[in-house]
């Protein structure tokens, strides 16, 4: 009587054209996963830009009632260390411009005295990643 021999177990050879199969499998996960992890650093970034933004807007508008004739001082002088923030910062290089210009207040076709005595447009640029991305927020200040 022939005994037959059993094949229990695998092979080297199977063991390693599974772990091929199923490495191809994964790949597009691996990367949507690390993409996703990308975007949503970068995304946290842009929304602390904004919220720096929105908090040197609002000491602007403060700054407005207490001292209207140093304000171009204060901009030219502004950086990101005027702000105190309880967060940490996603990124250690954020920059913050304020930029002052006159605006039509008087609606008389030209930006004079009066104009700057009424108010001022300002913008606010934040900017970060050595200045590759940035964002805007524009308004008016007026005295009071």
């Amino acid at each position: 009587m022939l005994l037959k021999q059993q094949n229990e177990g695998f092979i080297l050879l199977e063991i390693i054209v599974v772990i091929t199969i199923i490495s191809i499998g994964l790949m597009p996960f691996i990367s949507y996963f690390s993409n996703t992890l990308f975007f949503l650093h970068k995304s946290e970034k842009e929304s602390q830009a904004y919220k720096l933004a929105n908090t040197t807007m609002e000491i602007f508008k403060k700054e407005v009632v207490y001292d209207w004739s140093n304000l171009e001082t204060i901009a030219s002088n502004f950086t990101i260390n005027n702000i105190s923030t309880n967060n940490d910062l996603f990124t250690d290089d954020y920059n913050i411009n304020v930029n002052l210009s006159g605006f039509d207040f008087d609606g008389d076709g030209d930006i004079d005295s009066d104009d700057s005595e009424i108010g001022r447009k300002i913008n606010i640029q934040v900017s970060w990643d050595n200045d590759s991305d940035n964002i805007q927020l524009d308004s008016l200040l007026r005295r009071r």
